[in-house]
């Protein structure tokens, strides 16, 4: 992997990251199992980048 697809990578954890904490801030989930399936697609990158 090139440095540069790493920091792009990295960029869209952080803003996956970001926009799942104002949903929680805000009250914006109707339920859990919004936030475990925003928290199962930033797994899913991980999971695919650091086999």
């Amino acid at each position: 992997m090139n440095d540069l697809t790493e920091k792009f990578i990295w960029a869209e954890l952080k803003y996956k990251l970001y926009g799942i904490a104002v949903n929680i801030q805000n009250d914006d989930y109707r339920d859990n199992q919004e936030i475990l399936s925003d928290i199962k697609e930033i797994l899913k990158i991980l999971e695919s980048t650091n086999p």
